[in-house]
């Protein structure tokens, strides 16, 4: 009975030597010579943990990871998080299927407006600010040139 526990106890591996090249019962045995950057896998693995890093793989396809820190990838809905004024849905079936994500009203908006100063009541953009500062200016100057 071969070695499971030696680096590569199958050199050379035929079908004859017990060491998993035709018995699955010891596919343990079977190393690869190979690291695959994709499934994980580095030289020198065993079989069976090699199935275990494409059973991994093959179970998570179709799911998504947010970053490199995320451990668990999902399905992108149970990614997703509605928030403040976002909502989802669902439609269709089968490969016609859609998440909807709505955007409500009713939310308090983000003023990107200005305010000249605490007093001011009304945001608006500068530029119409700045008119209006220049025509009561404006006007300032007149009465104080007709009264003197």
């Amino acid at each position: 009975m071969a070695d499971c526990s030696q680096s590569n106890p199958c050199d050379p591996c035929n079908e004859y030597d017990n060491c998993g090249c035709v018995n699955p019962t010891t596919f343990g045995c079977v190393t690869t010579g190979k690291a695959r950057e994709c499934l994980g896998t580095e030289s020198g693995m065993n079989g069976e943990d090699v199935l275990d890093l494409i059973e991994e793989v093959a179970c998570d396809a179709g799911k998504i990871m947010i970053d490199a820190d995320d451990e668990c990838p999902e399905y992108l809905s149970d990614k997703l998080g509605e928030g403040t004024n976002i909502t989802f849905s669902y439609t269709g079936t089968g490969c016609d299927r859609r998440l909807v994500i709505h955007a409500t009203e009713g939310g308090v908006p983000v003023d990107i407006h200005v305010k000249v100063s605490e007093d001011d009541t009304t945001s608006g953009y500068l530029y119409d600010k700045s008119m209006v500062v220049h025509i009561l200016l404006s006007q300032f100057l007149t009465l104080v040139v007709m009264k003197y």
